[in-house]
């Protein structure tokens, strides 16, 4: 599929273009691109991805929770779960402004490894965000970023190991499983 006049290919939501001298593909998307269209990118080959997601997260007060699986500097095994259960928020991501983390004294994922979660909780961040303060901001873009690199850099890990199908999978599946509650919960509640 062409884009429009430009006549750049597209792959699914992703505009494609080729940097002949590094042989790298990138998808572009002004939108928000989703972390099942990452892997369905890398799958088809792209090396890179031009986005604005966490930007726009941070602006809109959310904060990335969805499962990553990684290894951190001391080699051990880190999976960031998210919590079934949380309010104002899609169970991939939650929304800080919501008054349920008014008191809430927890980091936003337990066991991040970013400055935020180590040194603030989603009190104090749902605090700074009703008030307007700019720092709320530069902490979430600090988290929102730590994590979706985390994804990234499990994505390599992935394909270093040859497990990269696996990991395609296993993610979508963990994602179909944890939204599957927040639906039924929401349908509950209408």
């Amino acid at each position: 599929m062409l884009l429009g006049k430009i006549g750049l290919p597209m792959i699914g939501s992703f505009v494609l273009r080729y940097d002949n001298q590094s042989a790298i593909h990138i998808a572009s998307n002004p939108d928000e691109i989703s972390r099942e269209e990452v892997l369905q990118g890398v799958a088809a080959g792209i090396d890179l991805f031009d986005a604005t997601y966490v930007y726009h997260l941070t602006l809109e007060g959310q904060a990335l929770t969805f499962p990553v699986s990684s290894t951190h500097e001391n080699g051990k095994e880190h999976i960031s779960n998210n919590h079934l259960g949380d309010f104002g928020g899609d169970l991939t991501k939650i929304n800080l402004r919501a008054m349920v983390y008014r008191k809430d004294v927890s980091p936003i994922v337990d066991g991040c490894s970013c400055y935020t979660c180590r040194t603030h909780t989603r009190a104090y961040l749902h605090h700074l965000l009703n008030v307007h303060e700019m720092l709320a901001q530069i902490l979430l873009e600090i988290h929102n970023t730590h994590h979706y690199l985390a994804f990234f850099r499990a994505i390599r890990e992935a394909i270093k190991k040859g497990t990269f199908k696996d990991f395609h999978q296993k993610f979508v599946v963990s994602m179909d499983q944890n939204l599957a509650p927040a639906v039924v919960d929401a349908v509950g509640v209408l």
